[in-house]
């Protein structure tokens, strides 16, 4: 799940990019008197809500929500549930199970950002990010792999703007893992600290 949702982002991102149109930025006539553009005319500042898609090993993968407040601040909400199962028997009677297995994936996470530097069509900010998954894959006899991860890490993130409604984004950083896991019954724990790293992109209104 994880893979193909990298997969998508990382192949859907320079489609949008080559089709967008330019930003539609209100125009300001500047003079010579002038000592800044006003911050209407950044995109960054024009949309509180954006929805879209994004992997990050920081602050999670799946759908994602983005809201922004107190002008410079944003928060993004990240989650997504998957579920498989898969059955076997030994004959056309259907009455013996060979093999029956449940994958279950919840995956939550949530991100805060700060703009730090803001231009006309791009953004650079920090960002604190945290995410809590729970793996469950078993088998009839109760037999198979449980990881549950707390994940929280720190970073910066770059944002652009492909068009008046469509922004993609990339971010870097440094996290820490928290591994619970479980395989044939037999617990294990793994703690350790990472690079991080994130993509994705939203539509903006």
């Amino acid at each position: 799940m994880k893979t193909l949702m990298l997969i998508l982002i990382t192949a859907f991102i320079p489609i949008v990019s080559i089709r967008a149109q330019e930003p539609n930025i209100p125009t300001t006539t500047v003079t010579k008197t002038d000592t800044f553009v006003p911050d209407t005319e950044k995109l960054s500042n024009l949309y509180n809500n954006g929805i879209g898609i994004r992997y990050s090993n920081i602050s999670g993968y799946g759908l994602s929500y983005l809201r922004r407040f107190l002008d410079d601040y944003t928060v993004c909400i990240n989650g997504a549930i998957t579920y498989n199962e898969y059955e076997k028997w030994t004959d056309m009677s259907k009455t013996n199970v060979e093999e029956d297995t449940k994958n279950i994936l919840y995956n939550f996470g949530i991100e805060f950002q700060r703009d730090l530097f803001v231009t006309t069509g791009t953004k650079i900010y920090g960002l604190i990010g945290m995410y809590y998954t729970d793996d469950d894959n078993k088998g009839q006899d109760n037999s198979g792999t449980v990881n549950k991860t707390f994940s929280i890490g720190v970073g910066f993130g770059f944002q652009w703007y492909m068009g008046k409604h469509v922004a993609g984004y990339f971010h870097f950083g440094y996290k820490f893992d928290n591994i619970d896991s479980e395989e044939n019954n037999q617990p294990s724990l793994q703690r350790q600290t990472v690079v991080g790293f994130g993509l994705g992109m939203a539509i903006l209104f």
